[in-house]
């Protein structure tokens, strides 16, 4: 797998980090990582590491956190485009299930 890192640079370790799995769950429409995601995630970890990178207690305390403000920036996005995409982008159904994630998402570890 390629990640492209083209956005890194100053700011929270844990945002960077938290596309992945971010990707991922929003990608499958899941609520918690599958074992899949694990393992990805456990591969991603690996390699950042080993690269030089280091990834504190914290960084992986706050994931839950900035998974949910990137899903939020994203539905942003999504309603801030409306009159170009439409209303089938993101359908009231769907949005209202977004909560739910939101709520989900909360409580997810990722730490390995």
């Amino acid at each position: 797998m390629f990640f492209d890192f083209d956005d890194a640079g100053p700011g929270f370790l844990a945002y960077d980090l938290s596309v992945l799995p971010w990707s991922y769950l929003f990608r499958k429409s899941l609520k918690e990582p599958d074992d899949v995601l694990r393992e990805r995630w456990m591969h991603y970890l690996h390699g950042y590491r080993v690269g030089g990178g280091e990834v504190s207690e914290s960084d992986l305390a706050a994931l839950p956190l900035f998974l949910q403000l990137r899903h939020l920036w994203n539905l942003g996005e999504a309603a801030g485009r409306l009159h170009h995409w439409g209303t089938n982008s993101v359908p009231v159904d769907w949005l209202q299930k977004q909560v739910q994630v939101f709520v989900a998402w909360k409580g997810l570890d990722l730490r390995a």
